[in-house]
């Protein structure tokens, strides 16, 4: 990391601490020592997979875990596998995630719209497409990120030609009203 990012080694450990710091205080146990770097081409596809079949938090959940927390290594076929059968795909499913050019098409596209937005590295959170957060940041950044989307998007829905009234009556999605 130091070499890709021209930064010396002890600013990538303190780089690195604060993010196991922050991890931490959400009830994650990151161990950066026993990270596996890899080339995540191949699990970005499975990942494509796993949102087809409703499973896309739980391969993203797993996938995090699995090079945060256990350092496995998930460019190993292998084990990438084994990770998506853990998760409720067929070994149909990897297949076709891993051969099928539909999702190398897919995590290309990806690829190109990162680049579009300006995304050099991860994390990388984006916001309605114009708000951003890059890297590893304190709870009050994505606060105020959140806040100030927000309150651009509500302005948008003022100014749309739909009259919004959020007075009276409403339902929610699974039909609990509320006079």
């Amino acid at each position: 990391l130091a070499k890709k990012y021209n930064r010396p080694v002890e600013a990538i450990h303190a780089m690195q601490q604060q993010i196991t710091n922050t991890a931490k205080e959400s009830g994650l146990s990151f161990d950066f020592s026993k990270a596996v770097t890899f080339n995540t081409f191949q699990a970005h596809r499975v990942l494509h997979k796993a949102k087809e079949k409703g499973l896309g938090d739980q391969a993203k959940e797993a996938f995090f875990s699995d090079y945060f927390e256990q350092g496995k290594d998930l460019g190993n076929t292998e084990t990438l596998k084994a990770e998506a059968l853990r998760i409720g795909l067929t070994e149909e499913d990897f297949e076709d995630a891993i051969n099928n050019d539909a999702y190398a098409y897919k995590v290309k596209q990806d690829i190109q719209e990162a680049y579009e937005l300006g995304v050099t590295g991860v994390p990388f959170f984006v916001f309605d497409r114009k708000y951003a957060v890059s890297g590893a940041q304190p709870s009050d950044a994505f606060l105020n990120t959140l806040k100030a989307s927000y309150d651009d998007w509500k302005a948008k829905q003022k100014s749309s030609f739909i009259n919004i009234s959020e007075e009276g009556a409403s339902c929610d999605i699974n039909g609990n009203c509320e006079l």
